[in-house]
């Protein structure tokens, strides 16, 4: 219920009702918008999803293994999560809570590539924080601590801008 009305506040916020009116009908539908790799917006080269060619601490590993191959022994927090994940096409994904979208799962090391180019102005000017995490999940990437790892290169630019030069 709460989606909803969210979904509905973030829609009103960004409509101007011209002066003098009271009142306005509005027709609401949802629209869907093809993630950018479906739009062959990629951001980076497609990155590898197959066991062999990832690095040994690569987060990404156990859900892969158990997806491909489920067995009871696999640890209890990997069977729990592996529900939000799904392989297809040779690639890792991960499913949005909220709508069902899929985004392609990336090492931290790949993330942290696709941040530096998001943040250099690539897709807009210096986007930090928040905004920089938006606009990664709206290119299609996941990666655990993706908020966490956004505001901390956040934070090391800002840092960097206070001790620049001044303009």
């Amino acid at each position: 219920m709460n989606k909803i009305t969210n979904d509905l506040a973030q829609t009103a916020s960004g409509v101007r009702v011209p002066s003098g009116m009271k009142e306005m009908i509005m027709r609401i539908t949802r629209r869907f918008l093809p993630s950018a790799k479906a739009r062959n917006h990629i951001i980076e080269e497609v990155f590898a999803t197959d066991v062999t060619e990832l690095d040994d601490n690569d987060w990404r590993i156990p859900y892969i293994l158990f997806l491909q191959h489920p067995t009871p022994e696999v640890d209890r927090r990997i069977k729990r999560s592996a529900v939000d994940y799904v392989l297809m096409d040779g690639d890792f994904y991960r499913r949005s809570a909220d709508d069902g979208l899929l985004f392609q799962c990336i090492s931290k090391f790949e993330g942290l590539k696709i941040m530096a180019k998001v943040h250099e102005g690539i897709y807009g000017a210096h986007q930090v924080d928040i905004k920089m995490r938006w606009l990664i999940r709206r290119y299609g990437y996941y990666w655990p601590g993706m908020r966490k790892d956004c505001m901390t290169y956040a934070k090391g630019y800002t840092d960097c801008q206070k001790h620049g030069p001044m303009q």
